[in-house]
């Protein structure tokens, strides 16, 4: 796992709320490494304080200690949604289960859910998670996006900074 800290930042400042930006996938397989490629254009943005960016690779029980400590995360992640290559949703974790996702699939026996509860047993609160899904038009090993899903980039990086804006109470771009 790669994980963007700004040595210049504190992460969570008296009662300012933390968020973890969390992209997953793999980059060797084309548009499965969606995630990972919004994660390396947000590092490009200037990001609030109080903001954490992290590549989780392919996901699964690892993501349990990226979790830790957070109020919320924006996970974004390929996921076949039976929509036209490039499609960008916001899932509700609890819609999950109707979308074949690594997220829902799990590892040992955990997959999202276990893990948000988890969370709540180690932390006593747990995140407010909000998932943002692509369709993939491919997944053949290249280290390149598709030309729909390379288009969505922008798209779900906006998303992502809304997301942020909306829950730190912050206006874009402070």
């Amino acid at each position: 796992m790669h994980s963007t800290f700004y040595p210049n930042r504190k992460y969570i400042i008296g009662n300012r709320k933390s968020i973890l930006v969390l992209g997953i996938g793999n980059v060797l397989r084309s548009d499965d490494g969606v995630g990972i490629h919004v994660i390396q254009a947000l590092e490009a943005e200037q990001i609030p304080q109080g903001v954490a960016i992290e590549d989780g690779g392919a996901g699964g029980l690892s993501l349990l200690d990226s979790m830790q400590g957070y109020d919320k995360i924006i996970m974004i992640d390929a996921m076949e949604l039976g929509a036209p290559a490039g499609t960008v949703r916001e899932i509700a974790v609890d819609d999950l289960s109707s979308i074949k996702s690594r997220l829902n699939e799990g590892t040992h026996g955990f997959n999202l859910h276990d893990m948000r509860a988890l969370c709540e047993t180690l932390n006593g609160v747990s995140p407010e998670i909000t998932i943002i899904g692509v369709q993939p038009g491919t997944i053949d090993f290249s280290e390149h996006l598709s030309p729909e899903v390379e288009k969505s980039i922008a798209r779900i990086r906006q998303m992502v900074l809304t997301e942020i804006s909306q829950f730190t109470g912050e206006k874009e771009g402070q």
